[in-house]
C-alpha cells in the first residue's frame, strides 16, 4: 500500500494505482475524457491534469502518473483551472457545436466539462471538420465531426473486443478516427465503441430522435438472448423500450454486450408480444384471466394422457430452472424450449465432433496451440 495526500487529504491505496484512481477512491472528483475504467491508461486528453509538489514546474497528468510514497497533490487550484479551460478551448477549435440536434445532448462528457469550466468564448479560431458522416450501417453512426480524438473507441475495440475496427489515421490537426481504408463501419456491431464515446461520435441509429437521456427510466434486467446473464439497463420512455443503455455497475458482463444484447431489443415492443394468457376453447385459443389460465395448467398436468412444456428461448438460466424444478414437481418429463437458432449449431458440433458443446476444458484451451471456433 502506499500512503499520500491529495487535496489535504490522506489517502491510502494500492501501489498500482495511479493518481486518478486514488482520487476517485478518495471522493476527488478530476475530470477526464480519455479514461475508461477497463481500458489501459492513455493520456491523450490531457483534462486531468494536476499538480504535484515533488515534480514542481509542470502539471501531469493523473490518469497515467502512478502514485508514490508520501506523494503532494493538488487536483484544483486557479492555474489548473486555467489550463483546463484552455485545454477545453483547442477541444472545440474544430469540434462542430450541434448540442441541439445532437442525441449525446444532456450526458455529453464535453458539453458537461464546458459548462463546468464556464468556457463561454474561445480565444483560438480554426477550421470546423467537414467530415462525410458514416451512415452505412443500421446500427452505428459515425460522426467525426464531432470527435474529440480520446481514443476510447479504438483502445475498446482493440483490448477488449479483439476486433480492431477503428485506429488513429493522418497526423496534427489532421488526424480522426478511421476504419481500415476510411470505408464504412464493418465490424461485430457489438456496440462496446458507443457506449464508451464520450461525445456525439458514435451514435445508436435504432436510437436517434427518440428521446433525451432525462426522459427515459432506467431499468436493469437480465438479457434473454443466451446463458450468459449479462445485465441489461432499459432504456424507457413512453412503456416502451427506446435502447440500452450503457451500465457497467451491475452484473457479471461489465457492461459488455454483443450485438444481440447492445441492439436486439426491438421485439419488446412488439404489438403481437402476448399480454394475457390464452386458453383453448372450442378449439380457439381465446383470451382469460391469470386464475383461470392457471387452474387451466394445473388440471392439464393431472391429464392421465399426460402434459408438455414448452418455454420461449428468452427465459435466464435462473427461470429455466425453475420451470424444470416444477416440471419434475409435476411428474412432466416432456420439457424443451424453442431456441432453434441454437439447436442448428448445437446438432451441427455434435455430428462432427461427436459432442454438442466444447471439446476442451478452460486450462486446454489456454494452453492450446491451435483453437477452431464456430
Amino acid at each position: 500500500m502506499v500512503n499520500l495526500t491529495i487535496d489535504g487529504k490522506q489517502v491510502t491505496v494500492p501501489k498500482t494505482y495511479t493518481i486518478y484512481e486514488a482520487a476517485r477512491d478518495a471522493g476527488i472528483e478530476i475530470p477526464v475524457l480519455c479514461y475508461a475504467k477497463k481500458l489501459l491508461p492513455f493520456g491523450a486528453c490531457r483534462v486531468c491534469l494536476v499538480e504535484v509538489e515533488q515534480m514542481k514546474g509542470r502539471l501531469i497528468p493523473s490518469c497515467t502518473t502512478p502514485v508514490t510514497e508520501g506523494m503532494v497533490v493538488t487536483t484544483t487550484s486557479e492555474e489548473i483551472r486555467k489550463v483546463r479551460r484552455t485545454v477545453l478551448e483547442f477541444l472545440l477549435v474544430n469540434h462542430v457545436v450541434e448540442c441541439p440536434v445532437c442525441d449525446k445532448g444532456g450526458e455529453c462528457e464535453l458539453q458537461e466539462l464546458t459548462y463546468d469550466y464556464e468556457v463561454v468564448t474561445n480565444r483560438f479560431k480554426g477550421e470546423k471538420f467537414h467530415y462525410e458522416t458514416d451512415e452505412k450501417n443500421p446500427f452505428i453512426e459515425r460522426n467525426m465531426n464531432r470527435c474529440v480524438l480520446c481514443g476510447r473507441c479504438v483502445r475498446v475495440c482493440d483490448e477488449i473486443v479483439a476486433h480492431g475496427s477503428y485506429s488513429f489515421v493522418e497526423r496534427g490537426f489532421e488526424t480522426k478516427i478511421a476504419t481500415a481504408f476510411d470505408r464504412g463501419l464493418s465490424c461485430e456491431f457489438c456496440g462496446q465503441c458507443v457506449s464508451l464515446c464520450p461525445v456525439g461520435a458514435l451514435l445508436p441509429r435504432p436510437f436517434k430522435f427518440k428521446a433525451r437521456p432525462w426522459q427515459l427510466k432506467e431499468v436493469d434486467t437480465v438479457c434473454g438472448y443466451c446463458g450468459n446473464g449479462c445485465t441489461h439497463t432499459l432504456g424507457i420512455k413512453d412503456n416502451q423500450v427506446q435502447t440500452i443503455r450503457f451500465n457497467d455497475k451491475n452484473g457479471v458482463n461489465d457492461g459488455n454486450l454483443c450485438i444481440r444484447g447492445r441492439f436486439g431489443y426491438s421485439y419488446v415492443n412488439s404489438d403481437q408480444r402476448l399480454t394475457r394468457p390464452l386458453v383453448r376453447k372450442g378449439g380457439e385459443l381465446v383470451e382469460t384471466s391469470w386464475d383461470e389460465a392457471l387452474e387451466a395448467v394445473a388440471n392439464g398436468l393431472k391429464d392421465e394422457k399426460g402434459a408438455g412444456i414448452l418455454t420461449g428461448a428468452r427465459l435466464t438460466n435462473e427461470e429455466l430452472l425453475l420451470l424444470k424444478r416444477l416440471a419434475q414437481a409435476a411428474g412432466v418429463k416432456n420439457l424443451d424450449h424453442s431456441g432453434g437458432s441454437h439447436r442448428v449449431l448445437t446438432e451441427g458440433v455434435a455430428s462432427v465432433l461427436g459432442n454438442a458443446a466444447s471439446t476442451g476444458t478452460f486450462p486446454q484451451v489456454e494452453t492450446a496451440d491451435v483453437i477452431l471456433s464456430i
